[in-house]
């Protein structure tokens, strides 16, 4: 994951360094600074509610890959079982597809005609381009925690 994909809130897994083999601890973790360290808090807690923050090593954030989990955490709801697609409940003309296993896709239709296809693997990059189409954040708009 690069320090330049992060804003604030990205959501991001920590690696664990204590070991011999490095993988990373599945407690996601959104951010509340950039800088040589990224200070983090558990994502479901709000900055009021954690005494300290805790500080990280920018190369140790792992992305979190998008699955069916995350997607409802971040404010999308199944829009059929047999179809493959979610919809976001804020905004229902965002529909994200499963393209294939780990990948997620959105099909933006511009009044133009012209129509876009963008794939995302990581929450971080789903929630990248939820803020540039909305100014909001997934976390505060449609999530649950």
């Amino acid at each position: 994951m690069k320090i330049t994909e992060l804003r604030l809130s990205s959501l991001f897994y920590p690696i664990d360094r204590s070991k011999e083999i490095h993988l990373p601890i599945e407690t996601p973790f959104k951010v509340c600074t950039i800088g040589f360290k990224v200070e983090a808090i558990p994502y479901d807690k709000v900055p009021a509610q954690v005494e300290k923050w805790t500080e990280f090593n920018p190369n140790d954030l792992s992305p979190i890959p998008l699955d069916d989990y995350w997607l409802d955490k971040l404010g999308f709801e199944l829009l059929s079982i047999e179809g493959e697609s979610y919809v976001n409940r804020k905004y229902p003309h965002i529909i994200i597809d499963i393209l294939d296993s780990g990948v997620y896709g959105i099909k933006l239709r511009f009044p133009n005609g012209h129509l876009i296809d963008i794939e995302f693997t990581y929450v971080h990059e789903l929630q990248n381009f939820y803020f540039a189409m909305t100014g909001e954040d997934l976390l505060t708009v449609g999530g649950r925690s």
